[in-house]
């Protein structure tokens, strides 16, 4: 390391800084107080510490890339495979089967303004926050919050919660891809559209069985399916008189029977009826696969995603090319691209499902970028990686969109229906609607198979995220126990593999999951991110935030990056304004909706409800505090955490206001960082100065001297 530049009085050096004026806390060294040299566990040399001073007034980088206990902790092989694996992680499932039925809500293409503007000024903000405490924290959530006052450790653990939780439920939708993948392989199309299968009822309709016969008839009277037989739809109500069947009850799609009465084995009760073995088996067949994958930790997640992220681009690019070539293409792109209802845009509503889709789409506040993140080293340019992720997020939810909307103007088309009435949710969409347009291509089989592997993918290389954000917890907390990661990673998937079986292997399972998908996340999700920003941008304070990042990053060279660089004025109003008052704002609104559920019996009625063989099956009122307790369950770990940690303090006789303390284990008092700059300096910063002797110049390394540091520590 180079010899520290001549010594200077920590006074007259601090008063170089940006911003800079007498400190206010005692200086071991010095009757003068300051803040940027404070009592702590970690010693460094004078001569080090003005020489750091001095360098963060030139704007760079102050702060060792990683620390020396740090360096062992394996990582991603590469930036390729972290960038892919956390894109991998961000767009999932949402983006192809909840954006479009979202969009197709909200006034269609007019969705697209409220989705990117949210995206803006929520859904960046807020991966930024996260990806620069990761990195600069270089610990799992369940410690850097620790580190930022131990009073806040049960928010990471509510993060780790929430991350098994959703990866839990996202397991199920993975598991009906697998089933689908395997009819599909083993050359079973016609179970899809056929009738005349075991599980099929008297109202079962098959589209394609008839398709072939409407040539022979009328656009206005196209002939329909009964009983093996095809005919008009007036003769159909005749033979439903003469069989004593109802004519009110509605006939079903040969894939929506396959769905409902093969795959999950449905039934009119909230009991647990027969054990569903072929959901059973793909359960754990998914989490073996998830397994397998994080057994190495995130080298070799990193490795698969180089598979798992960069497929899916290109089956949605085949899926797109084919479905904007139908007949009838035309009309659902029109709807989603040309034809949006802008009056939609009036609606707080359509406002309110553009914040929770980017949300839930870019895998915010689950404390999963705080985790992949924390294993780069802190030069990492990870402002560029989640403009990156964000691009590619929006680009897949809107290249998917239109794939999709492309083959619903075909099924309207062919139908002769409006678009709306061709599908109703989003899990129709997916496991039903799509398999209905793709029976009547050529070569059926291959490009349901195609939509089903991207389903897969899209799901388990999401799930690799969130289950590793949670072994990570773990294993942070107790680092001798990273030798055992492989027995860490098999218990933690044969807990949740066990936990699916019971949720979801039986016939109620389906209901189980309807409930869940009103509540899980919903509740924890927003209040983690408004108590997080709260932490982060409130307590610890936005100033002291950005300081950190220039520590890590170095002062802008030019006006542009003032502006729309990693300390420029773009992403500072948006951490520090719009993305707190948004994260509150979904939780207020989400806690209002559910709240209201709760106590009206008539959206009780029309949200927690199932129809199955023509009847509603109406779930009782205990489902809605059963979802509400298991939606909330994360969040109490909040304040169970910070009494533990009270009591253990008061058995100690420490001081209880240590609870909200900075740990000295936080990087900023371990490495003795120099103040945060003013306000002015904070939203206008200086430009990287070019004036600093060449041989100050330091390879700045971990030059403290660390105690043991224990466990609670």
């Amino acid at each position: 390391m180079a010899a520290p530049p001549p010594a200077t009085s920590v006074s007259e050096v601090h008063n170089l800084l940006p911003g800079g004026s007498p400190s206010t806390q005692p200086h071991p060294s010095s009757d003068q107080p300051s803040t940027s040299r404070p009592s702590n566990r970690f010693q460094t040399s004078d001569s080090e510490f003005e020489a750091k001073k001095l360098h963060f007034q030139a704007g760079d980088v102050i702060i060792p890339p990683l620390d020396d206990e740090k360096k062992s902790r394996v990582g991603f092989s590469s930036p390729l495979q972290y960038i892919l694996a956390v894109i991998g992680m961000s767009v999932g499932l949402g983006n192809i089967w909840r954006f479009p039925a979202v969009a197709f809500e909200n006034g269609g293409g007019a969705f697209l303004i409220p989705y990117i503007t949210m995206g803006i000024l929520f859904g960046l903000p807020m991966m930024y926050i996260d990806s620069s405490i990761g990195q600069f924290m270089q610990n799992s959530p369940s410690i850097a919050f620790r580190q930022y006052f131990p009073a806040s450790q049960g928010l990471g653990w509510t993060m780790a919660l929430i991350q098994i939780s959703i990866g839990f439920f996202y397991n199920l939708p993975c598991c009906w891809a697998l089933i689908y993948i395997v009819q599909l392989i083993a050359g079973r199309m016609q179970y899809l559209t056929s009738c005349q299968n075991e599980w099929n009822t008297p109202y079962c309709d098959s589209s394609v069985f008839c398709e072939k016969f409407n040539n022979y008839t009328t656009a206005n009277d196209p002939l329909v399916y009964l009983n093996g037989k095809c005919m008009t739809a007036s003769a159909r109500n005749l033979s439903l008189v003469a069989a004593h069947m109802s004519q009110t009850r509605p006939f079903q799609s040969a894939p929506e029977e396959f769905f409902y009465f093969h795959i999950i084995q449905k039934h009119a009760s909230l009991g647990y009826g027969n054990l569903n073995w072929m959901v059973a088996v793909s359960l754990f067949v998914c989490w073996a696969v998830t397994a397998a994958g994080l057994i190495k930790g995130v080298q070799s997640m990193g490795k698969v995603a180089l598979v798992t992220t960069i497929l899916p681009y290109l089956i949605i690019t085949i899926l797109f090319i084919r479905g904007v070539t139908l007949k009838g293409a035309g009309t659902g792109i029109r709807f989603f691209i040309t034809e949006p209802k802008w009056q939609f845009l009036l609606r707080p509503k359509t406002w309110i499902a553009a914040l929770t889709q980017s949300c839930f789409s870019l895998s915010i506040g689950g404390g999963a970028m705080i985790t992949m993140s924390s294993y780069n080293k802190r030069t990492h340019p990870n402002f560029r990686d989640c403009i990156i992720i964000l691009c590619a997020d929006t680009f897949m939810s809107f290249f998917g969109g239109t794939a999709v909307f492309a083959i619903l103007g075909s099924m309207a088309e062919r139908m002769k229906v409006d678009i709306k009435d061709v599908v109703s949710s989003p899990l129709t969409l997916t496991f039903i609607a799509y398999p209905e347009a793709t029976s009547h291509m050529p070569v059926s089989t291959i490009w349901a198979l195609l939509f089903f592997l991207m389903m897969f993918i899209l799901g388990i290389s999401t799930m690799f995220s969130f289950v590793e954000g949670f072994v990570t917890c773990i294993i942070d907390e107790k680092p001798s126990l990273g030798k055992y990661r492989w027995a860490i990673v098999s218990a933690v998937a044969g807990v949740c593999f066990v936990l699916n079986l019971l949720c979801f292997a039986f016939q109620n399972g389906y209901h189980i999951f309807n409930t869940l998908n009103e509540f899980l996340g919903t509740l924890s999700l927003p209040g983690a991110l408004t108590i997080e920003t709260i932490i982060v941008t409130t307590y610890y304070g936005a100033p002291r935030l950005f300081r950190d990042i220039q520590c890590m990053k170095g002062l802008p060279s030019n006006n542009f990056q003032r502006i729309f660089g990693n300390l420029g004025l773009y992403i500072k109003i948006g951490v520090t304004f719009t993305a707190p008052l948004l994260a509150m704002t979904m939780a207020i609104y989400l806690a209002y909706s559910l709240m209201d559920l709760m106590f009206s019996d008539e959206n009780l009625r029309n949200r927690m409800s199932d129809k199955i063989n023509g009847e509603v099956l109406h779930y009782p009122k205990w489902t809605v505090f059963f979802g509400f307790v298991v939606g909330m369950a994360p969040m109490f770990l909040v304040p169970a955490a910070a009494i533990v940690k009270y009591c253990r303090l008061k058995k100690t006789g420490e001081p209880v206001a240590d609870l909200f303390r900075i740990s000295d284990y936080h990087p900023s008092v371990r490495y003795n960082l120099p103040d945060p700059v003013s306000w002015a300096h904070f939203l206008w910063p200086p430009l990287k100065s070019k004036t600093l002797n060449p041989s100050t110049k330091h390879d700045w390394e971990d030059t403290a001297v660390i105690p043991t540091i224990p466990s609670n520590g």
